[in-house]
């Protein structure tokens, strides 16, 4: 009997092999990367659901919204007007703990608060609260990692204590309680009555990739996204570098979401916007009252509606 060689594979075809296999990752690698990018997505819009569940939830029990940031007491309670002496600055993120079920955290920097009530460092615990962070950033630096800002509405006109330095209640919807303490004026509790451009049209909650910690607001910008009158923007929309550039022009709407970023507005619900929407229209989902949006410091009860906002398309053209 004569045996049947044994064929092996030959040097080319372990090639071809080799090679139609790299082909069939090269063609699966993007759907799996696309597959958790999306549920990265999915996952983000459900933590500013929470976020926004959470703000409805402190408006019940204390009667208004939160506040963008302010100075204090033990436990959060603020007056109307403001004491130089309290330094310790906190920010919305600091109010909705308790409504986030980390009480723990909160209880922890009301102590401090309590013990140390100049120190302006006492507020910044070192915690990473999951809700408050979009999967698709960058998480692993720094401590209490922030990707959410709130609507803080216009910048704010000047620095804290000097004449007309508090935010005008219709261009936002979250009060700079620091802002207006040394000013002839009361500083506002806003509520949801007080958007009377509907809150499903009002932005609440914005991604930001260039916010660095929440639990350092010594600037509005550090917590919350902003809108600009003049057109168009120093950055735009979705332009942001991503870098924790600190300042107003990049207080802006950005995720590493491919052409579009989420939001959170103020009935809960939230919404993927494209990165293409008329910075115009963003001006006015950033106002709670878009005719009677005004520049802070300036005198009157009401003030007219800016030349770039006539004929501009509706707030649910987005």
């Amino acid at each position: 009997m004569h045996k049947r060689p044994i064929r092996a594979f030959t040097v080319v075809e372990l090639l071809v092999v080799i090679a139609i296999i790299g082909i069939l990752m090269a063609l699966l690698l993007p759907a799996v990367m696309a597959a958790r990018e999306r549920a990265r997505h999915v996952e983000c819009l459900n933590r500013l659901r929470n976020l926004g569940v959470a703000t409805l939830s402190f408006e019940t029990s204390k009667g208004r919204l939160p506040p963008l940031r302010e100075f204090p007491k033990a436990p959060f309670v603020a007056p109307d007007h403001w004491d130089d002496a309290e330094r310790n600055y906190t920010s919305w993120v600091h109010a909705l703990l308790p409504h986030l079920e980390q009480t723990t955290i909160s209880d922890e920097i009301a102590n401090r608060v309590r013990a140390n009530p100049t120190d302006p460092n006492v507020a910044a615990v070192q915690y990473n609260v999951k809700v408050l962070t979009c999967g698709s950033d960058l998480i692993d630096a720094p401590v209490a990692r922030l990707s959410y800002a709130a609507n803080g509405g216009r910048p704010n006109a000047a620095s804290p204590g000097t004449a007309g330095s508090y935010d005008w209640q219709a261009n936002g919807v979250f009060a700079d309680r620091l802002k207006g303490r040394l000013d002839a004026h009361r500083v506002y509790d806003m509520t949801t009555g007080d958007i009377k451009d509907g809150a499903s049209n009002t932005i609440a909650f914005a991604e930001n990739v260039d916010l660095i910690s929440w639990n350092r607001c010594a600037s509005e910008w550090e917590v919350a996204v902003l809108w600009q009158p003049q057109l168009p923007p120093t950055i735009g929309l979705n332009q942001n570098a991503g870098h924790g550039m600190l300042n107003a022009d990049y207080a802006r709407p950005s995720s590493r979401h491919h052409g579009v970023f989420n939001v959170t507005f103020c009935d809960g619900s939230t919404k993927a916007i494209s990165s293409t929407i008329d910075y115009r229209v963003y001006a006015l989902l950033m106002t709670s009252h878009g005719a009677r949006a005004r520049t802070p410091g300036v005198s009157g009860e009401a003030a007219p509606v800016p030349a770039w906002q006539e004929g501009v398309l509706d707030e649910g053209a987005y």
